[in-house]
């Protein structure tokens, strides 16, 4: 049976040209999308797959190759218009289907009412706006439920923007090189909710280590704390996607002089990518927190069980507390206190929630003054 359309992706620089292209597809059924550059096709495509990508022939050229190899449910078409012969013939030793008259795709297809045209702004007009809510969510101690570590701030596009989502945006974020501007933008986001929590003592933010290693990180960083009244001593950077790493010796001397600052450092996602025991060497942060892939049916998969014991007894070795995360029921809640792990955090506590709605939350809980 014939797959349904579902996502068809457009990179057309006339603006003009990708409307009507996009009217004379729009169909119930399709999501159509466009954006303006191959980036950000990059991101899409990571988190998600994609149907049809029409693009202009000078963008869909060089992805061919990257596409074909690793996206091959999805079509790849060129637009023609205005190119010139040598550019065709690149694009047919490519591999790139070509339409030569968008006039093919209106004669071909008959639209119904479809759904709105989704556009997919350029990062730097999407950061330039500055505009993200922060979710709280309380990290809780197993042993005594009612009493709370700190609390992770969870950085949030508008709502009114579908396409936009933390995975999506620091996928795209990476392959234009705009990393620190993007946590910079996430953490003033975090920053300006978390103030709204009276006496809050450990606030986590997640931070990307490519941007540990750029030159301006540090200086920009305490401008952002200091303008909020956050102090060093607060603040708990998670570490994020370590294989994107450039430079070890920077990340680690970086490191090391945020923790004379007074900063915190975790280990996040413990368990999956290149959050493993190299890391838990060279990083040696002050909480580890363990992936929550492990804590899904953890009360009756004896295997989770081992590798989370073990997990435990290593890091109690070198004295860093463990937080689980994604805990979401009472059994799993139930085996992560068994297993001896310190805090976890998850909807079975409290779902990701606004300041002002956790407030009256948390008056019910007593923040821990030390571990």
């Amino acid at each position: 049976m014939k797959k349904t359309l579902q996502r068809i992706v457009l990179v057309v620089k006339d603006e003009s040209v990708s409307d009507q292209i996009a009217q004379s597809i729009n169909q119930d059924g399709i999501e159509i999308v466009t954006c303006e550059e191959s980036e950000a096709v990059e991101a899409l495509l990571s988190q998600g797959p994609i149907d049809i990508l029409i693009m202009d022939l000078p963008l869909a050229i060089p992805l061919a190759q990257h596409i074909s190899s690793n996206y091959s449910e999805t079509v790849l078409v060129g637009l023609s218009e205005n190119c010139p012969p040598s550019l065709v013939q690149e694009a047919e030793k490519a591999g790139v289907p070509i339409i030569l008259e968008r006039l093919e795709l209106e004669t071909q297809l008959h639209p119904t009412q479809g759904s709105p045209v989704q556009h997919f702004e350029r990062l730097e007009d999407f950061l330039a706006k500055n505009k993200a809510d922060a979710l709280l969510q309380p990290i809780i101690k197993l042993k005594n439920p009612k009493e709370f570590l700190g609390l992770e701030s969870l950085a949030r596009p508008p709502s009114h923007l579908p396409l936009w989502n933390a995975q999506t945006l620091f996928a795209y974020a990476a392959r234009k090189e705009y990393l620190l501007e993007t946590d910079l933008f996430c953490l003033r986001a975090a920053f300006h909710e978390a103030r709204a929590i009276s006496g809050l003592q450990k606030l986590f933010v997640n931070l990307r280590p490519r941007s540990v290693t750029h030159p301006h990180f540090v200086q920009k960083l305490l401008d952002l704390s200091q303008e909020a009244q956050i102090k060093p001593q607060n603040l708990v950077f998670e570490l994020t996607e370590q294989q994107s790493i450039l430079n070890l010796k920077v990340f680690l001397e970086n490191l090391d002089y945020l923790r004379s600052l007074g900063f915190e450092i975790a280990l996040d996602d413990f368990g999956t990518g290149f959050a493993n025991l190299q890391w838990l060497y060279d990083i040696k942060p002050n909480y580890l927190k363990i992936a929550g892939v492990f804590c899904r049916n953890l009360e009756s998969d004896k295997t989770k069980q081992v590798l989370l014991e073990a997990t435990t007894e290593i890091a109690h070795q070198l004295k860093i507390p463990t937080v689980l995360e994604n805990i979401e029921t009472k059994a799993e809640f139930e085996a992560a206190k068994r297993i001896g792990i310190d805090f976890g955090q998850g909807y079975y506590f409290c779902k990701p929630t606004p300041a002002k709605e956790l407030i009256p939350i948390l008056a019910g809980y007593t923040q821990l003054s030390s571990i």
